[in-house]
């Protein structure tokens, strides 16, 4: 992760972010703008990711927020 912001709890505790990705060695499709991680005491445990299956056309590279939406 690099430059991550926009924390925001779940329900289960778990750590929702958004992540820039700049500082990081990652290019192109090892890019992911959003991530879930579940943290124990110094145990990280990422749940869920989303960015990365779209493509760099979808990765914001920039400020941006990230939400939790419950499906209905």
């Amino acid at each position: 992760m690099s430059l991550q912001h926009c924390p925001v709890v779940t329900a289960e505790g778990h750590v929702l972010i958004f992540d820039n990705g700049y500082g990081c060695n990652f290019s192109g499709s090892n890019r992911h703008s959003r991530g879930e991680y579940k943290i124990v005491g110094l145990d990280v445990e990422q749940i869920w990711e989303y960015g990365k299956e779209r493509g760099e056309d979808f990765f914001s590279p920039i400020t941006s927020e990230v939400q939790y939406i419950e499906e209905s």
